[in-house]
């Protein structure tokens, strides 16, 4: 063998080594072409490269700099852009590099939550698809994936919203993002991140069930499920007869979402959360004040902002209405507790729905409605717009009127109180100490609603719209949206030592 030839070999080798010993370059899946990144502030960016590499990111000819840890972790904040674009981002490590191209500045939304959340275009009018041709809306869908561990990537992509790019994405996110772009005339960045038939648990670290005690009954159930799947599998290996045990479904592993879904959009800078979820956890209605809370507050520190908006959507009107005035039940249970979160955090807001739902089916169509009152509220909550994105709320109850009339206070009634159809106020119940509920009369004046029985000659509660599906409900605000189920009394409800 010649020189020349040992020297090529020699010089095959080395550089063969070289590149095996070379960290490429590497982004997640969250940036990429199409992106959107949140104007007013300055959007994170993040990967891998070599340890200790110097990274440089370049856009509109402004550079920031930073360098990668020694495992080759690296994060930079962008200066902050007004110009919508389109821009193009560069990033240098070394000799390696990458160009992002079609970037657009505007507001980005992540979309979570369960079925109804996750409920896709396709099932929509065909019109409605066929219109869906904004070049300035751009969709990001995370496809399902749950994980023991947090994850560092998911799987998707960028798209821009069109037709055909529409059909597969969340009908609830895109008609909210359709509106925000119509009245900000903005980039709208959407990223939908939701799975049908899960809980609020498997959305919330694990470590945070751990440390309260009214939600490690939660993880302390997931656990023995797990161990009694284990524990069969291996009675079935020693004696193989019958079918092999079935695993519980990973769209139940507590935190197994948060790991899969949420964890790898972290830190990616957005503008707020819209959460369409609760079906899942209405057997532990009184539970999920808790589990929401403190699902919201991990989630904003996850992302380092404390005042991230926070829309919930509240649960719509399910079942068969009641013949008799309801009492208790688990669906309104669920939705206090829904309340009872936006009026405990600051910066989250209550999307009602009870005037949307079908009895008949626990995911109702009506998508369209859900994503325009996302929208009033984010409007008024993250925009600063004057418009009433929120409907009144019950804000205290006076029952020493001097009659048997129980006096109603609401908050957030600037436009006043009336109802959906002109007719006179109903879906009111009222008790006395029996706390036996009988259907009472209503009237307005103003902010403020009267509420009496002739038989109940001692209120001592007010129950209004609380059922499943409080039909027959029509209180309203001036400008329309629907007062959200309340009641007045603390008596014992059906879930509240559900756990």
């Amino acid at each position: 063998m010649s020189r020349i030839t040992n020297t090529l070999i020699a010089l095959l080798i080395t550089t063969v080594c070289t590149t095996a010993a070379h960290a490429e370059l590497w982004l997640p899946a969250i940036f990429g072409d199409h992106m959107v990144l949140q104007a007013d502030k300055q959007p994170a960016i993040w990967g891998k490269a070599n340890p200790n590499q110097t990274i440089t990111l370049t856009i509109d000819n402004q550079r920031a700099t930073t360098t990668a840890d020694a495992e080759g972790h690296w994060l930079a904040h962008l200066p902050r852009l007004a110009d919508p674009g389109p821009h193009t981002l560069r990033i240098d490590a070394g000799p390696d590099w990458k160009v992002i191209d079609d970037i657009l500045i505007g507001e980005v939304w992540v979309c979570s939550g369960q079925s109804n959340m996750d409920m896709r275009m396709y099932k929509m009018d065909q019109a409605e698809i066929d219109a869906a041709d904004h070049p300035k809306i751009r969709l990001f869908r995370v496809e399902r994936s749950s994980s023991e561990t947090p994850l560092d990537d998911v799987e998707g992509q960028w798209e821009l919203c069109t037709p055909r790019n529409v059909r597969d994405f969340s009908a609830a996110a895109y008609y909210m993002g359709r509106e925000l772009q119509q009245h900000l005339d903005q980039p709208i960045g959407l990223i939908h991140t939701a799975w049908g038939g899960t809980g609020a648990e498997v959305w919330t670290r694990r470590e945070v069930l751990e440390a309260n005690p009214i939600l490690q009954p939660v993880v302390r159930r997931h656990d023995r499920n797990w161990q009694t799947y284990n524990d069969a599998l291996a009675a079935w290996k020693d004696n193989p007869t019958g079918s092999e045990p079935t695993p519980p479904e990973d769209r139940r592993t507590v935190g197994g979402l948060y790991n899969g879904m949420i964890h790898p959009l972290v830190p990616y800078t957005i503008r707020g959360f819209a959460w369409y979820q609760g079906e899942s956890n209405v057997w532990r209605s009184r539970q999920y004040y808790t589990l929401l809370s403190e699902m919201i507050i991990d989630w904003r520190t996850q992302w380092g902002d404390m005042t991230l908006p926070f829309g919930i959507v509240q649960l719509p009107n399910y079942s068969d209405a009641p013949r008799v005035p309801p009492a208790t039940g688990s669906f309104e249970e669920l939705r206090e507790s829904q309340l009872r979160v936006s009026q405990s955090l600051p910066n989250t807001g209550l999307i009602v729905t009870i005037d949307v739902g079908k009895p008949t089916d626990i995911h109702p169509l009506d998508k369209h409605t859900v994503g325009k009152r996302l929208a009033l509220w984010a409007l008024e909550a993250a925009y600063n717009h004057d418009i009433n994105g929120q409907a009144p709320h019950f804000w205290e109850v006076n029952f020493d009127t001097g009659s048997n009339e129980v006096e109603l206070k609401f908050a957030n009634a600037a436009a006043g109180l009336t109802t959906s159809d002109g007719g006179p106020p109903r879906g009111f119940v009222i008790a006395g100490p029996d706390m036996r509920f009988r259907w009472a009369q209503a009237r307005i004046e103003g902010d403020t609603v009267y509420v009496s029985e002739a038989k109940v000659t001692d209120p001592r509660a007010v129950r209004y719209a609380w059922d499943d599906n409080p039909s027959w409900a029509n209180l309203v605000s001036g400008d329309g949206l629907p007062v959200s189920p309340f009641r007045t009394d603390k008596w014992p409800g059906i879930t509240d030592n559900a756990r």
